[in-house]
């Protein structure tokens, strides 16, 4: 193969030694578990055929580019306001840096992750949506690119992140659905392809609310859905069909709240006489939905700038690297508003 003239990527230098990409990461930046023999055999390739190695190395010899990038998958069903909030508190906090934000919404490979960081200006990244065993880590570890999580994996030893006390938010909803004397409380939770998937966030709700319901004597119906309209209404007839002794419903879609709604009106209930609702979201929507939500929210776009502040911190302070991680749990907040009520013995 002819390389003259042509882009050389870490991928053609992984391939031509016959290494892994990771590989070829540790020895760029100098790592001490790859052998001699290994090392020279892929200096001699990247001399070879003519790569120059990645920009985040260089900029770390020569400045830095004041640029960070946030890695954000987007699903089919696009952006919830929550997810807006996030990438606008992260945004307005890196900016208050000089800092700009390099937004990428591909759920990209390993290859592609290392060849954006080769290709760009890159002093560090912000992970969402995170996974109980995320990729993503282990490749921005093996380059040596810092990087903050707004979410958690399983393994957050030496990791840096950013995230919400999901066991807490379970709690304070259910503790306050049984000062109101429900017991028999419907949950609408996250589709099942996103548990599939493992998300961090979706395995960590729906685990503490079948945990606390075990613990508190609650009879609880959990229904994954979809977040769109449809799925919702559709979940809500669910649990008034299978568990007809439902008098409260928790979700994780406070937006979908109206299609909650118009499932029970077909049913002759209404909110919060016949059902009371609580929504795991950020205060915006809830505030705006009609009745007014009563919420577990917490600020999302507070917890954007956060995770933009430690991240740009850790690159500016150049001892960043031998201090210990920052691991940020953010204590959710019950807003008692006008979608509960105290349950009426008849």
């Amino acid at each position: 193969m002819k390389w003259k003239n042509s882009t050389v990527t870490i991928e053609d230098v992984a391939r031509e030694a016959g290494v892994s990409l990771s590989t070829v990461s540790r020895v760029l930046n100098n790592k001490p578990d790859v052998s001699e023999a290994t090392k020279t055999r892929i200096r001699q390739v990247m001399e070879r055929i003519g790569y120059s190695g990645h920009r985040f190395a260089s900029n770390l010899a020569g400045g830095l580019s004041r640029t960070i990038a946030l890695f954000l998958p987007i699903s089919e069903s696009g952006i919830r306001q929550l997810i807006l909030d996030f990438v606008l508190g992260a945004s307005k906090s890196a900016e208050s840096y000089d800092f700009l934000i390099n937004l990428s919404t591909n759920a990209m490979t390993e290859i592609e992750i290392h060849n954006t960081i080769q290709n760009s200006q890159i002093d560090g990244a912000i992970l969402m949506r995170t996974k109980i065993s995320d990729a993503r880590i282990d490749v921005l570890q093996n380059i040596g690119l810092p990087f903050v999580m707004i979410g958690r994996c399983k393994d957050t030893a030496g990791l840096w992140y950013v995230d919400l006390d999901f066991q807490r938010s379970i709690e304070i909803a259910l503790e306050h659905f049984l000062e109101l004397g429900h017991t028999h409380i419907g949950f609408i939770t996250y589709g099942k392809g996103l548990w599939e998937e493992g998300y961090t966030y979706v395995r960590l709700t729906n685990g503490a609310f079948k945990e606390v319901c075990k613990k508190s004597g609650i009879s609880g119906f959990m229904v994954s859905s979809e977040g769109n309209a449809q799925a919702i209404r559709e979940a809500t007839e669910r649990i008034l069909t299978e568990a007809p002794e439902t008098t409260a419903i928790l979700t994780v879609y406070g937006e979908f709240v109206p299609s909650i709604e118009l499932a029970l009106m077909k049913h002759g209930m209404r909110i919060p006489s016949d059902i009371s609702i609580i929504a795991i979201t950020e205060d915006k929507t809830a505030h705006q939905m009609s009745p007014p939500l009563t919420s577990v929210t917490f600020p999302s776009e507070k917890m954007g700038a956060l995770a933009a502040k430690i991240l740009i911190e850790r690159i500016l302070l150049k001892s960043a690297y031998d201090i210990s991680p920052k691991q940020v749990l953010i204590n959710p907040v019950l807003v008692n508003r006008k979608s509960t009520t105290r349950l009426l013995v008849k």
